[in-house]
């Protein structure tokens, strides 16, 4: 996989068969990104052996983290932000 595909760059292995044959889906990316643009956007890949489809995301538990932080910095007082 190329080194545009950003943080997802260094998948090599399909999580159901263990293949390397893996890529970038890009099925119906227009409507993900285009007008109706989606906020929580992932990356989705494709198997070429068994063809099974998956996303790579962000734990439950990193974005509870990530809410609370978010949170806790608004009350913090304007000088310590």
């Amino acid at each position: 996989m190329s080194s545009g595909d950003g943080s997802f760059a260094n998948i090599k292995f399909c999580p159901k068969c263990g293949c390397e044959n893996i890529q970038r889906d890009r099925y119906r990316v227009e409507i993900r990104v285009g007008a109706f643009k989606q906020k929580d956007f992932y990356p989705e890949f494709i198997c070429n052996v068994c063809g099974f489809g998956f996303q790579v995301k962000a734990s439950l538990r990193w974005e509870h983290a990530k809410a609370m932080f978010k949170a806790e910095r608004k009350l913090r007082p304007p000088n310590d932000r």
